[in-house]
């Protein structure tokens, strides 16, 4: 009878270790892997962190009068989660000083961690900060995908003038397509390659914003109308599989300086206008009193 119970109770162990503990918690650290936004005023600020380890941190401005959206600053790092609710920042560059200064390590608790939602607070100073999940890098498990993106160099254009006095300007523009796939799949590594860019999407679009004026780019609406028009044009260089087009980055530099900060963000560009990352000089030290 003692025996009987004994086995009785083993099964029941068993029973009770499968179906309650058998499922393994799937790890917070995968619900950081991403790109979070948080917006201020008229600064959006743009946080990915990736499953390597690595994070980048970028502002993005909206122009007083032009309404686009300028890159505004750049840092970059390590990150790690020293326990569950208190997260690291090991910050290894940094174009602007403020909260992420270059050498500087941020600590911040873990208020909020959710698929799209994380919420972090400054142990110090007890202010928090909710951001929003932009996309996920990585699909949900049982996730249909149907998409598959294109890239395309940086264009700079020549904005068309009005008048003979008006000032010339120059849209920049980094753009991606997005194309539906014929056949959806659940594994990432089953997504074909992209199809190599048609070589006349780049010429047409040259000739499409050459023949646009200021007042054509000057706000986000107008922007959103330019880009319906040229998913409708551009669609039959993709097969008809163009379901959108993405704008990464896009400003109407109005002056040499504005120009340059676009071209130095990407190396084809820096190499084709003869242009080099401009080094940051190290504080010179002060000289000892006699």
């Amino acid at each position: 009878m003692k025996t009987l119970n004994r086995g009785l109770l083993f099964f029941f162990c068993v029973f009770i270790f499968f179906s309650c503990g058998g499922k393994k918690e799937e790890d917070p650290r995968m619900l950081l892997i991403g790109s979070w936004r948080i917006s201020h005023m008229n600064i959006h600020t743009i946080l990915t962190m990736r499953n390597n380890g690595s994070w980048q941190s970028e502002d993005r401005m909206e122009g007083q009068h032009t309404r686009i959206i300028e890159k505004r600053g750049k840092s970059t790092g390590r990150w790690q989660m020293e326990s569950k609710d208190r997260l690291v920042f090991s910050v290894e560059s940094s174009e602007e000083a403020g909260l992420w200064s270059q050498g500087s390590l941020q600590t911040f608790i873990l208020e909020t961690l959710e698929p799209r939602k994380l919420v972090l607070r400054h142990p110090e100073t007890g202010r928090t900060s909710e951001w929003t999940k932009v996309r996920a890098d990585r699909p949900a498990e049982g996730e249909i995908l149907a998409h598959q993106a294109v890239r395309m160099e940086p264009l700079i254009v020549n904005v068309a003038r009005t008048r003979i006095l008006e000032r010339q300007r120059f849209l920049c523009l980094d753009l991606e397509f997005i194309l539906g796939l014929e056949h959806p799949v659940e594994n990432p590594e089953e997504i074909p390659p992209p199809p190599p860019l048609h070589p006349e999407v780049r010429e047409t679009l040259l000739f499409y914003f050459s023949s646009l004026e200021y007042r054509d780019l000057n706000s986000f609406e107008r922007v959103k109308e330019v880009r319906l028009h040229l998913r409708k044009m551009l669609n039959p260089y993709f097969d008809n599989r163009l379901e959108e087009i993405e704008v990464r980055n896009i400003i109407v530099a109005a002056s040499s300086e504005s120009l340059e900060e676009f071209i130095l963000q990407y190396p084809q560009l820096r190499h084709e206008f003869g242009l080099t990352i401009p080094q940051r000089q190290a504080p010179e030290k002060p000289v000892p009193e006699n």
